[in-house]
């Protein structure tokens, strides 16, 4: 336990030596530079103004504030710090987030770039779709008038051959009234140089009335003879139709 200032003097006095004289002469006189008033055990000395302990205390008064400052400021530099190398954290963070970003961006880009190519492909793929089915209607119409006109072909086909056996036997009537014609012009003849002399008159009678009549069916053999004919021409203009002979 440490020992008083006043047991100390007691303690010193009670054993003086001329050392010790010395030394507590020594402690008397740096207590006398150092401080003011009498010594007293217990009572606060005031230190006196300008000695080196006022200054060394001032000295140390402010190397103690100078070295507050500094632990604040190296708390600060220490917080600066840790805040430093959280943000250097984050910062690595980010920039990682950037680069995951980043490459998923360009995946996003690549997706867009190849849905785009989708999106021209199925374009292109419904005009082609568009323009065939235009085409097919197109073809379909165009089969159904080649229908139509292969029907009225085989119609018309159907048509000519009776006006064709019609025609054919009007032919025939009509080379037969030819024939008769013929003959009776003939026996007409004969008839009139055999009855010349002898009747006269009467032959010339009956040569008119025979004659009106022959000119009645003259006229009307002509008749006959003439629709003949168109109905001939009729059907000789119908087969000349191109695809008439391949319809027959």
């Amino acid at each position: 336990m440490p020992m008083s200032r006043r047991s100390c003097v007691v303690s010193w006095e009670c054993c003086e030596t001329p050392l010790d004289d010395r030394f507590v002469d020594r402690i008397r006189k740096r207590w006398n530079e150092w401080h003011s008033g009498q010594r007293k055990a217990g009572k606060q000395h005031l230190i006196k103004e300008g000695c080196r302990l006022a200054q060394n205390l001032g000295t140390l008064g402010d190397a103690q504030a100078d070295l507050e400052k500094c632990e604040t400021r190296f708390n600060e530099l220490e917080g600066q710090l840790r805040q430093t190398s959280e943000l250097e954290a984050c910062r690595l963070d980010l920039d990682r987030q950037l680069r995951e970003q980043s490459s998923e961006f360009r995946k996003c880009q690549d997706e867009r770039e190849r849905s785009q190519a989708r999106i021209a492909a199925r374009k292109l793929a419904e005009e082609r779709y568009s323009n065939a089915v235009k085409e097919k209607t197109a073809a379909l119409e165009e089969h159904r008038q080649r229908t139509e006109a292969a029907q009225r072909l085989v119609e018309a086909r159907d048509a000519v051959l009776p006006a064709k056996r019609s025609a054919d036997s009007l032919e025939q009537i009509v080379l037969a009234l030819e024939g008769k014609q013929a003959q009776r012009k003939t026996s007409l003849s004969e008839r009139r140089d055999e009855q010349r002399v002898s009747q006269q008159r009467a032959n010339r009678v009956t040569a008119k009335l025979r004659a009106m009549d022959d000119i009645e069916k003259l006229s009307l053999a002509r008749s006959t003879l003439q629709r003949a004919q168109g109905i001939a021409q009729a059907v000789a203009a119908i087969r000349t139709v191109p695809g008439s002979e391949s319809c027959a």
